[in-house]
């Protein structure tokens, strides 16, 4: 989908099932000075031989609303088995202020080399709001969320659960200035091979 020019879509009630791609495996995003809210869709056992199993979001200047969207056995190559948030807008440089919110979200049994679940890529305001994270798998880092740079994040009264990465942050990894706010999270029975079973910051 291509979305431009201050436009609002809204996509709702969609079953993303089994799709396969370099990159947005379900669904890709090219936004631009647009507006998007995704509302009880599911997004399952999609692939991407690099970003964004799931869904990815990318580009600049955008808006995006996910609200009671489910993301079970998304698998991509790279990054984002389950969502990538992305702020190239295509030229190669990135922009900020990208506001992206995720509220009442479920992410099972997602796998990626970084950010099992989810990856935000740079200069983002994100908003991760009564999610629950279960059983991802990063086979890097950030078994659940992996975090890029320069992005704003806060993580409010969700769950954390069982998620696996290899190297670093069983459940979240953030690799450098990012700003984050984590209010009343559980974070249980996380794993690293390395660093931070359940968190890994790293500036």
């Amino acid at each position: 989908f291509f979305f431009g020019n201050m436009e609002f879509a809204v996509l709702s009630n969609l079953q993303v099932t089994a799709n396969r791609a370099i990159d947005g495996g379900g669904v890709y995003l090219f936004l631009s000075n647009t507006g998007v809210c995704l509302a009880q869709c599911d997004f399952s056992h999609n692939t991407a031989e690099g970003d964004g199993a799931g869904l990815l979001v990318s580009s600049g200047h955008f808006a995006v609303q996910v609200t009671a969207n489910v993301f079970t056995n998304n698998t991509a190559g790279q990054s984002g088995g389950g969502v990538v948030v992305g702020s190239d807008n295509g030229l190669g440089d990135f922009t900020s202020g990208n506001a992206v919110v995720f509220a009442h979200c479920r992410f099972a049994s997602n796998t990626a080399g970084q950010g099992g679940a989810f990856y935000a890529d740079s200069g983002n305001i994100l908003s991760l709001t009564k999610c629950a994270f279960e059983g991802n798998t990063g086979t890097v880092s950030g078994g659940a969320v992996m975090l890029g740079s320069q992005n704003k994040v806060t993580l409010s009264w969700s769950q954390l659960s069982q998620n696996y990465a290899s190297q670093c942050g069983g459940a979240l990894a953030s690799v450098e200035d990012n700003l984050m706010n984590v209010v009343g999270s559980n974070f249980t029975h996380n794993a690293a091979g390395s660093l931070g079973g359940a968190v890994c910051l790293q500036s």
